[in-house]
């Protein structure tokens, strides 16, 4: 967007020159051998001692980004419309995020949690202003953030609303995806994240997303939580019927079940609200933030009402690296770019979001099924009798743009919301082109 600052910027030239010299002096203290390894090495490298856990691209290797675009090592240029799965909502290189990151690091990076630093209460207080809650617990990556979720659920089942020891269950939606620990694969239905993991942890039931009478024949007494996504992500960016949620909040609240939001993916601009269960105009009773809270840092959070954050006691949960000095400095930073004139990040999300969204529906293509979203949260759903949705996404690599690839045969993408008009339009071209391959 047309303020911000990125480290090839005109106005960023003194900033960079001062990185410049700050590196200079790092490889007088710090010199290099002088041997620099070439793509091919570096692949081979990664092939030999690297687990094989990512569908990896074996003819590039990526080196630098600004803005929507990565290069290659072989200066190829693409144009970034995944964000590293949502992520990188700022834009890669954004010198305020990195200006936040050096600054911290030269004051203090951590310290043992026992002691309070001082950007972590700051970051809380930001954090329970806009998700509207009463309190927070600061993690590093969304499945941490799941987890804190299902304990502080399970612990105000038994201390809050009575249930017996060990019967809290746990009610999630099909098709989610809330990280890939075990108790976050056990809550999930995909056979791809839970073969061979077995024996899952017990207490977890699933139902159908966007299925009301699903959810209310599955809850019991002993239910803690229902913890969905107000959009769903590596589902295949299914957007819930209208008054799902709504529906959704006020069977909860009948039955004394917490309301839990899943936005490590969808929270923070990326549908075009600050959150995306404002589509609906509900209000959870607990919300999982990541990816975009921390963009340059691993950082994600468990905000909720004051008698569940209460039910944490010293010992019962942590992490040693969740809120500390650096991730909370650079978390802050982020999330004052993100709410900066009165939410301009987000309306260019809900504004270019509405833009692709109109564009993709245009293009006709045998392969193209169905094509949805909110604000820069956008599903192109392939018939499968045509391509695959791995198969698009390598045409688009060939012609210069990355990707992602989500459930229901579905290529997700999810650009930075610092992206413009123009860089649609070739995203478009590009789409267009790889589909007509197809």
């Amino acid at each position: 967007m047309e303020g911000d600052m990125y480290l090839s910027d005109k106005r960023a030239k003194k900033v960079r020159q001062a990185l410049d010299r700050f590196f200079a002096a790092l490889n007088v203290l710090f010199p290099k051998d002088g041997y620099a390894p070439s793509q091919d090495q570096l692949l081979g490298m990664q092939n030999i001692w690297g687990a094989n856990h990512y569908h990896r691209e074996n003819d590039v290797v990526l080196r630098n980004a600004e803005g929507c675009w990565v290069w290659d090592m072989a200066g190829k240029r693409y144009l970034d419309m995944n964000a590293t799965y949502s992520a990188i909502a700022h834009g890669h290189g954004n010198i305020e995020l990195i200006g936040a990151m050096l600054k911290q690091a030269f004051r203090m990076t951590s310290a043992q949690n026992r002691f309070v630093n001082d950007m972590q209460p700051q970051l809380l207080a930001q954090i329970t202003a806009l998700t509207h809650q009463d309190g927070a617990i600061l993690m590093n990556t969304g499945a941490e953030a799941f987890d804190t979720a299902v304990k502080g659920a399970r612990q105000w089942a038994y201390q809050v609303k009575g249930v017996r020891s060990d019967r809290a269950a746990i009610i999630s939606a099909q098709g989610n995806f809330h990280g890939r620990t075990l108790a976050a694969i056990a809550a999930s239905a995909t056979e791809k994240y839970r073969t061979d993991f077995g024996p899952f942890p017990p207490g977890f039931k699933k139902v159908p997303y966007a299925d009301i009478e699903a959810l209310k024949k599955t809850i019991t007494p002993n239910t803690a939580a229902f913890i969905v996504e107000p959009i769903q992500g590596e589902g295949g960016i299914v957007v819930p019927p209208s008054g799902y949620l709504e529906a959704v909040r006020t069977l909860c609240t009948k039955k004394n079940v917490l309301l839990i939001f899943d936005e490590i993916q969808t929270g923070l601009g990326r549908t075009g609200k600050l959150f995306a269960g404002e589509w609906s105009g509900v209000h959870a009773d607990g919300i999982l933030l990541g990816k975009a809270l921390g963009a340059y840092m691993p950082v994600s959070a468990f905000a909720a009402r004051h008698d569940i954050v209460k039910c944490f006691t010293p010992g019962r949960h942590g992490s040693t690296f969740g809120g500390t000095a650096l991730s909370c400095a650079t978390a802050l930073k982020s999330l004052e770019l993100i709410v900066r004139d009165d939410l301009a990040l987000v309306k260019n999300s809900a504004n270019m979001g509405e833009y692709f969204l109109a564009e993709l529906l245009k293009l006709r293509s045998p392969a193209i099924k169905d094509v949805r979203g909110k604000g820069l949260f956008v599903g192109m759903e392939l018939d499968k009798n045509v391509a695959t949705a791995d198969q698009l996404f390598m045409k688009l690599k060939k012609h210069g743009l990355i990707s992602g690839v989500a459930g229901n045969n579905t290529v997700r993408f999810t650009p930075p919301l610092v992206i413009n008009k123009s860089e649609i339009d070739l995203a478009v071209q590009c789409i267009a082109k790889a589909a007509q391959e197809l």
